[in-house]
């Protein structure tokens, strides 16, 4: 799209003589039908000259003229009598474009600021400039593009819709996130985010749902069954709902773990529900092993990675919480054991 010189009065012309050959075709040859056109293209014309009053694009600027001749031609038109045409030139002058161009500003701002939660909402703070600038041309939907790194080897490419409402108001409809990485068989996954999916509408379940975790949304786990396509192109959701029978906060709180201080009070927990892979100390008798988890609803168990993000088999975990058991047993009372903090702390990772 060129930024620079797109005519937005172009767009909002084709509206509305699209609107107006509709009507024409519902009532073909109809006198009161042609009047009310009439006052409906006048208040367009009124509307049109009051938002765009202050463009300094050139093409913009000569529509406004061209639409200042047929407004001139129409209030001919609609008030033949002298003294009426004085009228409303006089109360156009001291009501309705004042009126007209402090609501065109208030609508503006609203849509601004409603674009702007709605974005940051979703973990696309950082587009909202960019999306206020395709905003400004009037197009009736547009695409915003957002592309990021996660690690060294994904990288997560975002298209943001964007469509005017009936009320010319933009609405943020949906995304799509694509997800590239350099270290797994898969060249690419993608999948069509509806804003109407709130639970799963968010940058960072995104692409942890592509990376094939779960994510905990309105009562139950999620995860993308990524062997399969339905016929959008999406991938089918696996559901594992509270009374399949799997308590996160119970299992991780009957681990080894020795929580890391910016993880504590809650947030490794909410990590976990998000999708994310948590880096979290596992407790031996004499020894302490950083590890990587996430979790697997599916299976009712959380999954282990060392450093190298190699899967670590669930005996070896609790093989060495057995160990540091009995390590504690063999302890002596005086001896300071390292605590094991329960899982409680707040980081978005994936």
């Amino acid at each position: 799209m060129d930024l620079e010189h797109a005519n937005r009065l172009e767009i909002e012309a084709a509206q509305r003589d699209a609107a107006e050959e509709r009507l024409r075709k519902l009532f073909p040859g109809s006198p009161s039908a042609e009047r009310s056109l009439l006052g409906e293209k006048l208040r367009w014309s009124e509307n049109m000259l009051a938002k765009y009053k202050h463009t300094h694009h050139p093409q913009e600027r000569a529509a406004l003229q061209i639409i200042k001749n047929e407004r001139r031609g129409i209030l001919r038109k609609l008030y033949p009598n002298p003294l009426a045409y004085f009228l409303y030139k006089i109360l156009r002058v001291l009501i309705l474009e004042k009126a007209q161009a402090a609501m065109h500003r208030r609508e503006e701002l609203k849509n601004r600021s409603y674009l702007e939660e709605k974005l940051s909402e979703a973990g696309f703070r950082e587009a909202f400039e960019k999306t206020r600038r395709y905003m400004a041309l009037g197009q009736i939907k547009f695409t915003v593009p957002v592309s990021y790194y996660l690690n060294e080897t994904q990288r997560a490419d975002h298209s943001l819709y964007f469509k005017k409402d009936a009320r010319g108001y933009y609405r943020f409809e949906g995304f799509t996130a694509r997800l590239y990485d350099s270290g797994q068989p898969f060249a690419m996954r993608e999948h069509y985010f509806d804003a109407a999916e709130k639970g799963l509408f968010s940058a960072v379940k995104a692409c942890n749902l592509l990376s094939g975790r779960a994510v905990f949304d309105q009562g139950s786990w999620k995860q993308f069954d990524l062997e399969r396509r339905d016929a959008d192109g999406n991938y089918p959701v696996k559901e594992f709902r509270e009374n399949y029978g799997w308590d996160i906060e119970k299992e991780v709180s009957a681990l080894p773990l020795k929580i890391p201080e910016h993880l504590q009070g809650g947030s490794l927990i909410e990590c976990l529900k998000q999708g994310g892979r948590q880096d979290v100390i596992l407790v031996g008798h004499e020894k302490q092993r950083r590890v990587f988890i996430e979790a697997a609803p599916q299976y009712k168990t959380l999954v282990f990675y060392n450093e190298n993000l190699k899967k670590i088999p669930r005996g070896r975990v609790q093989a060495a919480g057995r160990e540091r058991e009995a390590g504690l047993q063999r302890k002596s009372p005086h001896q300071q054991t390292a605590p094991v903090l329960k899982a409680r702390g707040r980081k978005k990772s994936l």
